[in-house]
């Protein structure tokens, strides 16, 4: 290959990646907004596109384990194609769809598009570029990521009053389309000289396990459809699985997730802290435009413009956590912004339909200063005292256990708010507040669970080699 073909590619191939991871990241919060809309569509209640919103997450976590091992085997343009082939696609099908059952089962594929987009895209970065150079290229790549991640709020609000909601997912035919053929010209073929055996016990556990316990979850409080009896015997089913897979795993020569890097205090704590965040923010991501929608009766515009504030506060203090971190320790961070985002949460729950817009801003662009520094604590913490070779499991474990708990949040937020609704005798468009102010500081519960652990930490874990990456 020439000088200037390599120059070519390796200036354009993290434009591909950028574009690509892009629109997942658009894709995770686009749909938050357009819910309302979506459910009056369909003519159900909103609280049931919840298997929607969590099919999504547990397709990731599924799938991503299994990404590098498909890399080695097939060849990264190979999979990189098929994951951009098969999210463009799951993105049209998405939709067309016409009931929540067409549509929850498109964004599981739309996931197995996913899965395999972002870790894979990240493999080719790294192959194509030095150590030294991956700072400068990481920016190229997640600034446009978490624009597409801000964005996505307001811009489904946008659609949707502008358009339809099916817009929302036909945005991505596009971007696929461009993403795909650049690929095609510009990605090259590496496939792993040696190959490690793949698990398929191991997998069909896991797969079978998380989609049992997420459907058991799911379905509490929907008697009219399974009853009690199939509700929870598919959360015990489920759980046991859970508990065969750790033994398989724990004895299986390279197992599907190898759980040794749990034998190592900090990221066995991070991974713990982790899971609830994402928890946390994937509730809060379904309730807060669902409150503004259907409990204030705002537009999905309004409501995506007002929720933007907590992805401003992510992308403003981003830049200033590592700073941060080095300054004051794991520990102090997570335990003074563990504590600062109860408080804020606590000013989400007192915003009423006729709050000034000025307060709004602050406490969430508050929540989400105090929430991204807790994940950039926790995500620096999760590989402080790893090393090298342990690296890829421990993503591989710390990306499925998120994706999944993920899911779970989604799912208690939908129990809880109907829960709720229960209580107050209420129906999901009655304007009452009440409704979503108790519901959320449900979820102070968890950020409290999220304290108690960090209490764990000691003021030196994590500190001895300090590296966080910019």
């Amino acid at each position: 290959m020439s000088d200037s073909s390599m120059v070519a590619i390796r200036r354009i191939v993290p434009l591909i990646v950028a574009v690509v991871i892009f629109m997942e990241f658009l894709d995770l919060t686009i749909i938050n907004t357009a819910i309302p809309s979506i459910a009056r569509d369909f003519g159900i209640s909103p609280i049931l596109l919840k298997f929607a919103v969590a099919s999504y997450y547990i397709s990731l976590a599924i799938f991503i384990p299994i990404s590098g091992w498909c890399t080695d085997r097939f060849g990264t343009k190979r999979v990189f194609l098929f994951a951009v082939i098969v999210f463009t696609l799951s993105s049209l099908a998405c939709g067309v769809s016409n009931s929540v059952v067409m549509l929850t089962l498109c964004r599981f594929l739309q996931g197995v598009g996913g899965a395999f987009m972002t870790p894979v895209a990240r493999i080719i970065i790294l192959r194509l570029f030095s150590r030294k150079e991956l700072i400068k290229v990481q920016g190229v790549i997640f600034t446009p990521a978490m624009l597409g991640y801000v964005l996505g709020p307001f811009v489904g609000g946008i659609i949707c009053d502008s358009l339809s909601w099916h817009w929302i997912f036909f945005i991505n035919l596009p971007i696929g389309c461009l993403a795909l053929i650049a690929g095609f010209i510009y990605i090259q073929q590496h496939v792993a000289k040696t190959l490690k055996r793949f698990d398929i016990v191991g997998f069909l556990i896991a797969g079978f396990a998380l989609v049992i316990v997420t459907f058991g979850v799911e379905m509490i409080g929907h008697y009219d459809i399974v009853s009690k009896g199939v509700v929870y015997t598919s959360i015990v089913i489920g759980i046991v699985l859970l508990l065969i897979l750790v033994v398989h795993c724990l004895k299986k020569v390279n197992p599907v997730l190898d759980l040794i890097v749990f034998k190592v205090k900090t990221f066995k704590t991070a991974v713990s802290m982790n899971a609830i965040s994402f928890a946390l923010t994937a509730g809060v991501s379904l309730l807060l435009p669902l409150m503004y929608q259907e409990g204030f009766g705002f537009d999905a515009a309004t409501s995506g413009l007002l929720t933007l504030p907590i992805a401003v506060g992510y992308l403003t203090f981003r830049g200033f956590a590592n700073r941060i971190i080095s300054r004051f320790g794991f520990k102090a961070v997570l335990q003074v912004n563990l504590i600062l985002a109860m408080i804020w949460l606590v000013g989400i729950a007192q915003i009423e339909q006729h709050s000034s817009v000025i307060y709004i801003v602050i406490v969430e662009f508050l929540y989400g200063s105090s929430t991204i520094l807790i994940g950039s604590a926790i995500g620096a913490l999760t590989y402080m005292d790893l090393n090298a070779d342990q690296a890829a499991n421990a993503t591989s474990i710390d990306l499925t256990i998120r994706q999944f708990a993920a899911s779970m949040g989604v799912a208690l937020t939908a129990i809880v708010l109907s829960s709720m609704l229960s209580v107050f005798n209420l129906s999901l468009f009655s304007p009452s507040a009440e409704v979503y102010h108790y519901s959320f500081y449900a979820m102070l519960v968890l950020w409290l669970g999220a304290l108690i652990i960090s209490l764990s930490l000691t003021k030196a874990d994590g500190m001895a080699e300090l590296t966080i990456a910019k």
